[in-house]
């Protein structure tokens, strides 16, 4: 008859999915995550360390043929271990982060391993990177200098900001959006563009309070150029673990 229950179905057993193979599946078949980029769980150590978005850096300028560092925070997407012509081993390593991907090298080879294995677990790191820029036309070119995880950083490093200043009005701004507190130890450098043969760089103080949100309001400024914070010289990011 009619009335007979239909058999139940039943769900193969699968293996449980890595929280890496998960976001690969999302990102391939629906072109986005579900829930917010894991880089957002790491929000607030990022940006005090300086990091700041792939996006943010592509849109800002910076002097045709010159070098930059920076700081970012993104997650290991996919590494492929090369060599270099004299034999030694390198990465070409893709990234992510809540504004899009990305692609950089990385020449440390202390860094090689690890970012092999950073690419399995899906691992969001802190990177100090270098931007590149042989052609104002094109996207700068990215080199990794440095990395870590982000789940073992606890703390802000100490910064370091440098900029161009053009023009009185310029200082006038900065010096009111540069917030200075107690206990706080970046350092800014600011190189006065005069148009002479020696332009001076001036140490504005070393007590200032530095994160990527300053730095994407003074960028927009007319008078201030080549805006970038990186980790302080002496405390460069490298591999702890």
């Amino acid at each position: 008859g009619d009335d007979h229950a239909a058999p139940a179905t039943r769900l193969a057993p699968t293996k449980a999915w890595s929280r890496a193979d998960q976001m690969a599946a999302e990102r391939e078949n629906f072109g986005f995550y579900f829930a917010a980029h894991p880089v957002e769980e790491y929000r607030a150590v990022a940006s005090a360390n300086g990091a700041r978005s792939y996006g943010s850096l592509m849109s800002g300028e910076g002097e045709p043929g010159g070098r930059s560092g920076a700081v970012m925070a993104a997650l290991v997407e996919n590494v492929q271990k090369r060599k270099t012509k004299k034999g030694k081993d390198f990465v070409m390593a893709d990234f992510s982060d809540n504004s899009g991907l990305f692609s950089a090298s990385c020449f440390e080879e202390g860094l090689v391993e690890p970012f092999q294995q950073w690419a399995k677990d899906g691992t969001c790191v802190l990177l100090n990177v270098e931007l590149d820029r042989p052609n104002p036309d094109e996207p700068p070119r990215i080199t990794v200098r440095g990395a870590r995880p982000l789940a073992s950083v606890s703390s802000a490093s100490q910064m370091q900001l440098k900029l161009d200043v053009s023009s009185p009005q310029a200082i006038a701004e900065l010096a009111l959006l540069l917030p200075r507190g107690s206990g706080a130890r970046g350092e800014v450098l600011a190189r006065l563009r005069t148009g002479g043969p020696k332009e001076p760089l001036i140490r504005l103080g070393n007590d200032f309070k530095l994160d990527s949100d300053l730095i994407e309001r003074l960028i927009p400024i007319e008078g201030l150029a080549n805006v970038s914070l990186t980790a302080r010289p002496e405390r460069h990011l490298r591999l702890v673990e």
